[in-house]
């Protein structure tokens, strides 16, 4: 039995001698083969636990996973701990050019679950630092590279209040455009720290597909402006011109045109009030400025910026019913005249009829004259 007890014992440090040339607890160690973790027994459970420090916290506590690469460069999976029990986990891998140099991170991730791509200081669930790219896999209907959805819907006007899509100019939301979608509509909101905004619409054209550039453009579209007087929309030049709500820079075509005047509507002309110049006041008005009273000139509208089209329809309406107003009383007075000439036809006649009765008359006496000197030579 001790010679049973004796060879087991010499295998045992034989054993352990064969383990402790391979594996060193207190210093590096290292393979060229492979190393297999876990079992492929049904519902077993392995892990690699990589130790680390409660003290110091923050970075010096980290722990890396490294792939080395001879003559190349290292990727690390790093991990640290916070201040409490949060934990920090972090990849990071060598630019082309990064001769020698330690890795950069590349992703990073908080304890509380916030992702920074290009930054290790997340301030949302997924924070970017640089560009981002999606591209759709799918050519189906209804389907959507970049979905953005509101899981807590607010019917409020506050856009804050509604969860948007920001596009901010910094980490701070002095400079931020808001996109919001809410049941019954979407609203775009821009909010910056200066005393007003624009929002500008341009198209680039570069005209490099079959032109050659020949015709390549760059042009502000339309032109949307906020300030403590309220806002205003420009189409085809920029700025919009000061004092206008609504400004286009070339022709406009549209069914129809609603001008609503904040003045009168030019009904005062029937007013038993206003004074209708004299036609021939009108004439020699005509005649002297060569223009209707009331209505710029030629002259005028060639310095001035435009025409005012709600003006100048009250003018023109103005015109139209002192025209109604002259049509009237000539109506009148042609109705007088008729009357008069109807009057002067009647007498006319009757004068006629006179007329004829004194020739008749005058036949008759002198026919009596006739009779009368025969009578006296018998």
């Amino acid at each position: 039995m001790s010679k049973i007890f004796m060879t087991i014992s010499m295998v045992f440090w034989a054993s352990l001698q064969v383990y402790s040339q391979q594996w060193n607890p207190t210093s590096d160690n290292s393979s060229t083969g492979s190393l297999t973790v876990g079992s492929t027994t049904s519902s077993s459970y392995s892990k690699i636990v990589l130790r680390g420090p409660n003290s110091p916290t923050g970075i010096n506590s980290k722990r890396d996973f490294i792939f080395d690469f001879a003559a190349a460069g290292e990727a690390f999976i790093r991990s640290y701990r916070g201040s409490s029990w949060d934990t920090y986990l972090q990849f990071m891998t060598s630019a082309y050019s990064n001769t020698g140099g330690a890795p950069s991170v590349r992703m990073h991730i908080n304890g509380d679950g916030k992702v920074g791509i290009g930054t290790i200081a997340p301030s949302s669930q997924l924070d970017v630092l640089g560009d981002l790219k999606v591209t759709a896999t799918s050519l189906s209907a209804g389907t959507s590279a970049l979905q953005i959805n509101n899981t807590w819907a607010n019917n409020s006007n506050d856009f804050e209040m509604n969860r948007p899509l920001t596009i901010a100019r910094s980490a701070s939301d002095n400079e931020a455009m808001n996109i919001y979608v809410q049941d019954a509509s979407t609203l775009f909101t821009y909010k910056n720290d200066e005393a007003q905004s624009r929002i500008h619409f341009r198209m680039i054209n570069t005209d490099t597909e079959s032109g050659g550039g020949a015709n390549a453009n760059d042009n502000y579209v339309m032109s949307i402006k906020g300030d403590q007087h309220g806002g205003s929309v420009s189409i085809g030049l920029t700025p919009t011109p000061a004092g206008y709500q609504f400004s286009v820079d070339g022709k406009a075509i549209m069914e129809e045109v609603v001008v609503k005047l904040a003045s009168n509507w030019p009904d005062y002309v029937f007013s038993e009030e206003y004074l209708l110049e004299a036609l021939e006041s009108v004439e020699q008005f005509i005649k002297k400025n060569k223009h209707l009273p009331n209505i710029p000139s030629s002259t005028a509208m060639a310095k001035s910026d435009g025409i005012s089209l709600g003006e100048m329809n009250t003018r023109l309406l103005e015109k139209i019913e002192e025209l109604m107003l002259y049509t009237i009383n000539q109506e009148k007075e042609i109705k007088q005249l008729k009357s008069e000439q109807a009057s002067y036809a009647d007498l006319e006649s009757r004068l006629e009829e006179l007329t004829l009765s004194m020739v008749e008359l005058k036949k008759e006496n002198q026919e009596l004259n006739r009779r009368i000197k025969t009578i006296e030579n018998e």
